[in-house]
């Protein structure tokens, strides 16, 4: 399938689903360096997206730093030897304080998938009927949108959504790395968000389509991701700029 994503150029440059294909290789991590500082738990939890296994913490921090953090409440036990960082918590926690449903970056990390950035409040989506006084508004981004019944109930936006939030509103690299994550994960299907973005209101479908169409579940971290994109930028303004040859037009998406 393809389709046109407006350029700054006068033409169009094509898209297409089928033509991305691994650009890198995923290298194992790296052993811990005995003489190295240990770094924090929080950093090297931010560094890694958010979430990880305890084996891979202790190759770059130390167990009294990591029980530490953890007694502090900086970072949180999600899981049998993995940690992660409160953003799911709080965006939850905020979440069902407005009666809405954690979204974006904080649904994200929710559904237990790495970030390339963590938000620097807690997401939230409530319904376009709610009136959300503006003391409470403080310290959240907030959006008013539909939402499920299912997801009014759990406070929190499914998988499918999350990533096609992201895609349609989140800069690019960020909303790859989520969309890549979530693939790796085995959370949502390629085939089906394709569908499913194509159906997205006018305003973010081109935005979302670009996203789901460079995601592939190989990315090995948010990191790699990050790089994919900025590469697939640089590649696209170079292709769309004056003097470049013209790519073929086709419709937009309808």
């Amino acid at each position: 399938m393809q389709f046109a994503v407006p350029g700054p150029a006068a033409g169009r440059s094509v898209l297409s689903c089928t033509s991305v294909g691994p650009l890198w290789r995923a290298n194992p991590p790296p052993q811990r360096n005995c003489d190295a500082v240990p770094v924090h738990p929080v950093e090297a939890l931010t560094r890694l997206g958010g979430t990880a296994e305890r084996s891979v913490l202790l190759r770059v921090t130390s167990r009294k730093q990591l029980e530490r953090a953890l007694g502090r409440g900086e970072i949180q036990r999600v899981g049998r030897g993995r940690y992660a960082l409160p953003t799911a918590m709080v965006g939850l926690k905020v979440a069902r304080r407005l009666t809405g449903a954690a979204s974006h970056r904080s649904a994200a990390a929710a559904h237990g998938w790495r970030l390339a950035h963590q938000p620097d409040r807690p997401e939230v989506v409530v319904p376009r009927n709610r009136k959300v006084p503006p003391p409470r508004q403080v310290g959240v981004e907030l959006r008013w949108r539909p939402l499920s019944r299912d997801e009014r109930a759990s406070a929190l936006t499914e998988p499918y959504r999350t990533v096609l939030d992201c895609a349609r509103d989140l800069p690019f690299p960020e909303a790859l790395a989520i969309a890549d994550s979530a693939l790796r994960a085995g959370a949502v299907d390629a085939e089906v968000l394709e569908e499913r973005a194509l159906f997205l209101p006018r305003t973010g479908r081109t935005r979302a389509l670009t996203v789901v169409c460079a995601a592939t579940p190989l990315a090995a971290n948010p990191f790699e991701s990050v790089l994919r994109a900025l590469a697939s930028q640089v590649t696209r303004a170079s292709r769309d700029s004056p003097g470049a040859a013209a790519g073929p037009r086709v419709p937009r998406a309808a």
